[in-house]
């Protein structure tokens, strides 16, 4: 049985600047058994074309699993539904997520923006992410993940409890949701 979560993922820029696209990844963690470890493996092909068809092979799994690991926040073919306006500008939206039993981690943010430079695209660097669990048949609020562009392509994130506005746009996005057994749990800042 699936779990469900709720977060909202907004985002600022500096002044002058508007940001006119925002995703994140999501993903699974995976975690080992009691007392084990992942080992190091390089596995070997036994042939040139055997070698190409398994790297063939990873790159469309890859590929696959990056168009569904994508969470959209921010863009020009978005829907309306979910999104969070501040001033009559779109600057994030909440999202409602049925995920099976296990541990995630939200990362690898990426936007677009123009200032009075041009056009910018900036990502995270390596490493960073915010962990949660889904329990089947919970639901689950994250919070709101907040990113801040700075001057000078620096950036900053918070997480902070926007409940009332997030539940009451959640609520309009899924029949699923049961706003009185929501549970607050929020991520967890990893390094």
């Amino acid at each position: 049985k699936e779990g469900l979560v709720i977060l909202s993922l907004t985002a600022e820029a500096p002044d002058h600047a508007r940001i006119s696209r925002l995703a994140y990844r999501i993903r699974p963690v995976e975690t080992a058994g009691e007392g084990e470890q992942a080992a190091q493996a390089k596995r070997r092909s036994s042939s040139v074309n055997e070698q190409f068809r398994k790297a063939a092979a990873d790159n469309a799994r890859r590929a696959a699993d990056n168009a569904r690991s994508r969470l959209d926040v921010l863009g020009s073919n978005l829907p309306d539904d979910g999104a969070i306006h501040v001033a009559n500008q779109t600057t994030g939206r909440v999202l409602v997520l049925h995920l099976p039993p296990g541990e995630y981690e939200l990362r690898d943010w990426s936007l677009s923006m123009r200032d009075e430079e041009g056009k910018v695209d900036l990502s995270a660097p390596n490493g960073g992410s915010f962990r949660f669990s889904v329990v089947g048949g919970e639901q689950r609020y994250l919070g709101n993940l907040h990113l801040s562009i700075k001057p000078r392509d620096r950036y900053s994130q918070s997480l902070s409890d926007a409940r009332a506005r997030d539940l009451a746009l959640a609520a309009g996005l899924d029949t699923a949701l049961d706003r009185d057994a929501v549970v607050y749990q929020p991520a967890q800042r990893t390094p």
